[in-house]
């Protein structure tokens, strides 16, 4: 038989268990509406909600079905959002490699610090 202690301590875990479930679920919708997406609100769980909205940004599910819920949240976040322009990507470059820094800036003068320092 079980004793009335034990038996509180499942209650009590099985609590915290479902409690942190539910709140990973509702970050997950508040990210994704704070995206501008619609949120599936039948999924039960966090993964599924991501899966949805990259789903929905044109990623196949297949692509992501190995992903956890955290890579999957960081991928939707470096996505751009609807409606706004991607922006470009910047030139890089070595800067042990002068040569290529020099083509870079070749012709334009060096700046001359004229404060009173």
């Amino acid at each position: 038989m079980i004793s009335n202690g034990v038996m509180y301590r499942i209650a009590v875990e099985a609590e915290d268990r479902v409690t942190r479930r539910m709140a990973r679920l509702r970050y997950a919708q508040a990210d994704v509406r704070a995206r501008g997406l619609a949120c599936d609100s039948s999924a039960d769980d966090a993964r599924e909600t991501y899966i949805s909205a990259l789903a929905s940004m044109g990623v196949s599910r297949d692509e992501v079905s190995s992903l956890t819920s955290y890579d999957m949240e960081k991928m939707l976040r470096c996505m751009p959002a609807r409606g706004s322009r991607a922006r470009r990507p910047a030139m890089a470059f070595d800067a042990r490699e002068t040569a290529k820094l020099d083509a870079i800036l070749g012709g334009v003068p060096t700046p001359v610090d004229l404060s009173d320092r």
